[in-house]
């Protein structure tokens, strides 16, 4: 074993005994993150920036239809004003159903981050 090997096994060595040593509540919390997401979102974005805004065609915001809306000025398209934005449905199902999850979503995003900041406060 080369003299690099050995110390990155060394290095390994210390952060694993460092984790060990945090409370199980970081160490919970540091098992969510997934080293890999910055790497594989490279290549999301580097599509995203190869897309035209004029290019864009607009989707059904119903996450369960996806529907293209050509136009969103059209009357055949629903818009409703929903939690801080503008959101266009193809039809007044989609909007009723598409609102009822935004609405859902967010309360659930809303609960998990004040449990965050509950468990962040406890351990100071």
């Amino acid at each position: 074993m080369n003299q690099q090997n050995m110390n990155t096994i060394r290095y390994q060595d210390e952060l694993q005994r460092q984790f060990n040593g945090l409370p199980n509540t970081l160490q919970d919390i540091i098992g969510h993150y997934n080293v890999l997401h910055r790497t594989l979102m490279l290549s999301v974005l580097d599509e995203y920036m190869c897309i035209r805004e004029q290019d864009f065609i607009p989707l059904c915001e119903n996450l369960d239809c996806d529907q293209p809306l050509y136009d969103t000025n059209d009357s055949e398209c629903v818009s409703r004003y929903i939690i801080n934005g503008v959101s266009h449905f193809c039809c007044e199902y989609c909007a009723s159903k598409g609102e009822a999850e935004m609405r859902i979503y967010h309360r659930a995003a809303l609960r998990k981050k004040a449990k965050m900041n509950a468990m962040v406060k406890h351990l100071h």
